[in-house]
């Protein structure tokens, strides 16, 4: 789009690439202007965004497996009938992982917990590059995940367990 545009019409376009990655039900009225032009200009580009879109739908609102893979079927139809190749790898990476990717909608269940983790070990053995005492890798962990939670001064005081004694 760069070579065919003027540069006034490219310096209206500036600033679409993050309404463009936005969900289209977070767009303010200016980012969806700002996509409205974008789109007088691509309409190629504003397919490949309803089909973004519709994929996203499908992963937020499949109510099983069967039926996930039954809606991802017929979006893998629309984008081999609608032409675009910017789908291409994905629907690589997808036909590998269909199966795994659809036990999502079994129970709603992600991996995020275990991403989560894995970062702040990654981010942990940056920061601790050179402890040589696994203990003290241990505790640097303990601290990391549950730091806040149990030595914070503003903590809520932790609910003491009264004993009952037959003595009354």
């Amino acid at each position: 789009m760069k070579q065919e545009l003027s540069k006034a019409a490219q310096d209206d376009l500036k600033h679409t690439l993050w309404p463009f990655r936005k969900r289209e039900a977070a767009l303010d009225q200016e980012e969806q202007g700002r996509l409205e032009g974008l789109f007088a200009h691509s309409p190629l580009l504003e397919q490949a965004y309803k089909l973004r879109e519709q994929l996203t739908t499908i992963f937020d609102t499949a109510r099983s497996k069967k039926d996930g893979l039954r809606r991802i079927g017929f979006w893998r139809a629309r984008v081999a009938k609608s032409g675009l190749t910017c789908f291409d790898g994905f629907l690589k990476l997808l036909e590998s992982w269909l199966d795994l990717i659809a036990n999502e909608d079994i129970n709603r269940q992600t991996s995020a917990f275990v991403e989560g983790l894995n970062t702040k070990l990654k981010v942990l053995k940056r920061r601790c590059y050179g402890l040589r005492n696994v203990v003290r890798l241990g505790e640097r962990l303990t601290l990391d995940l549950e730091g806040y939670r149990r030595f914070s001064p503003w903590r809520a005081a932790a609910p003491r367990c009264s004993t009952v004694s037959g003595n009354s």
